[in-house]
């Protein structure tokens, strides 16, 4: 198994980001979030700004570990900076590779 570092991970999700019907790329830019004390941390912000659209995704080893409720709690710090997108919440595990 291979890890990947920060760098190496925005290349991989940039690369195999979803793809439209024509096959272009859709512009996202992907990053994740800390705060200055350490309490409230976001693994993946990705941010369409074509359609608007943005998606807060925590990533756990297994899928029972992964609470929305914490996810979205974590999300509202950032709430005025995702004022403009359509939100939506996602847990990821081992499952989803």
């Amino acid at each position: 198994m291979k890890f990947y570092d920060r760098e190496e991970e925005r290349e991989l999700l940039n690369r195999n980001w979803q793809r439209t019907e024509s096959g272009s790329m859709i512009t996202v830019m992907i990053g994740s979030y800390w705060d200055r004390k350490g309490e409230n941390e976001i693994d993946i912000i990705a941010l369409n700004d074509i359609d608007r659209t943005a998606m807060v995704m925590e990533v756990k080893r297994k899928a029972t570990k992964y609470n929305a409720g914490e996810l979205e709690r974590k999300a509202s710090v950032i709430a005025g900076e995702l004022s403009k997108y359509k939100v939506s919440f996602a847990g990821l595990s081992m499952d989803d590779m």
